[in-house]
């Protein structure tokens, strides 16, 4: 069925962003599909003057160089956030203008909550195809513009055939007859050896993915300025953060296939979030792909939600010392290393899209 259908993917990232979900999730559909396009960058609010200035001039640590597909097709978005009568006006005409006629035998799956994605009402969409929406913030504690959002969401959901959610948090406040958790996964390269040669004294510990307002800046800054302890960010800063202490230890942003081997060379990896309410329901592909690594990971964020976090997270405090607890964690860790790997084996990304595709064809 779906050989003879479009697949329209609604991001509200970039291809050349930190490859995430929709990466994956579009490169697997593009062997499905008849065609796949990708539509980057739906918004969900406009920048500030000052971020602006910053995104344009900080481009080196904004973006990160992903390969496109060539079976593809890469659109932008125009749509804009739902926060006043003149952007709505301006999506529903930007819709019916140009929209309309591609999704008119098409399949929708969108990662953003704005409903003219997809016409804003139930009635624009043919009857046989399907509209996928995909959850993977916590839109309802959205920091910004919370009351356009929660309209979002009202109309969205009501407009969907399937919600998903990575997140059990998320997935529990969605009111849908047809949902699904589906959380992240990883992929198989991350399994690979790597010779493990350690070329510092002192205990290497890498940050990688996304350096943002929510992570757990005040531990990150802790591990960056102790003296026993050497840390390095992979990825990105955001232009929320913005500290010369994470900006010495920045080495810059990495293809995803390279980071395993990069990661081989250190004793572990530090992955943590604030206590926002937005945080709390974040459920990370990369804590995945650091399990598969099979190194230790050290956190202070209580994830609990993902099943496997209290088990494979050493899970360490500001109170007592850094380099004792990192010390003695690595000293048994091998007790667990194999165990670890194994578990992540069974989260591998084809298994969570073989879910979505039984979904799209039924």
């Amino acid at each position: 069925i779906l050989k003879n259908k479009t697949l329209i993917i609604f991001s509200e990232i970039s291809w050349n962003f930190l490859i995430q979900r929709h990466h994956f999730l579009a490169n697997y559909f593009s062997e499905k599909y008849k065609k796949v396009i990708f539509v980057e960058r739906v918004i969900s609010r406009i920048p500030s003057l000052n971020e602006t200035f910053r995104i344009l001039f900080n481009s080196e640590r904004e973006n990160s160089t992903n390969e496109r597909n060539p079976k593809i097709k890469y659109l932008r978005s125009l749509f804009l956030p739902n926060n006043n009568i003149f952007f709505e006006i301006w999506n529903i005409v930007y819709w019916n203008l140009f929209w309309k006629k591609l999704q008119f035998d098409a399949d929708i799956y969108t990662f953003s909550d704005n409903p003219y994605v997809a016409g804003g009402t139930k009635k624009n969409l043919p009857s046989s195809n399907k509209l996928v929406f995909d959850i993977i913030h916590n839109w309802w504690n959205f920091p910004w513009d919370q009351n356009t959002h929660t309209k979002n969401l009202s109309k969205i959901i009501e407009m969907s055939d399937y919600v998903l959610s990575d997140s059990l948090g998320t997935y529990n406040l969605v009111n849908h007859s047809c949902k699904k958790l589906i959380p992240p996964g990883v992929s198989s390269h991350w399994f690979e050896k790597y010779d493990e040669v350690h070329e510092s004294e002192k205990i290497q510990l890498i940050f990688f993915g996304n350096l943002r307002g929510n992570s757990d800046l005040k531990l990150l800054k802790e591990l960056a300025n102790h003296e026993g302890i050497e840390l390095s960010i992979y990825g990105r800063i955001d232009q929320s953060v913005n500290d010369q202490v994470f900006e010495k230890c920045f080495r810059g942003s990495v293809n995803n296939a390279l980071l395993p081997e990069i990661i081989s060379k250190y004793h572990g990896i530090v992955i943590g979030y604030n206590e926002a309410e937005f945080s709390k329901s974040i459920s990370p592909a990369k804590f995945y792909e650091s399990m598969a690594t099979g190194k230790p990971i050290f956190s202070r964020s209580d994830l609990l939600h993902l099943p496997e976090w209290k088990k494979f997270v050493y899970k360490i405090s500001l109170e007592e010392s850094l380099l004792n607890q990192i010390t003695k964690s690595l000293s048994v860790h091998n007790q667990r290393k194999e165990e670890q790997v194994e578990v992540a084996k069974t989260h591998l990304w084809e298994n969570r899209f073989r879910m979505i595709e039984e979904l799209l064809n039924e």
